[in-house]
């Protein structure tokens, strides 16, 4: 493969995650502030939000990023105590 079709593949990729409204797997990972393994962890037990793979590289979708994380405040929110159980 020439340098050049290096090149056009790399932007054709690029393309197409930036149609798919997602971000690279070091943008994940700043993100979630996780190290590439936990992410690579994450992936293989399946942990949301799953990636979509092109070539040898991860693209996480917004979409499920926005679901990820509003599942995390769920979660937080539930785990507090209710300030007006202390009450009664």
């Amino acid at each position: 493969m020439s340098e050049e079709t290096q090149i056009t593949g790399t932007l054709d990729i690029q393309a197409i995650v930036n149609r798919l409204d997602c971000i690279s797997e070091a943008e994940f990972c700043q993100l979630f502030q996780v190290t590439p393994i936990t992410a690579k962890q994450w992936r293989n037990r399946g942990v949301a939000p799953l990636p979509i793979r092109l070539g040898n590289a991860y693209f996480y979708p917004l979409e499920a990023i926005k679901n990820e994380m509003t599942v995390r405040a769920k979660k937080r929110r539930s785990s507090q105590i209710d300030p007006t159980e202390l009450l009664a």
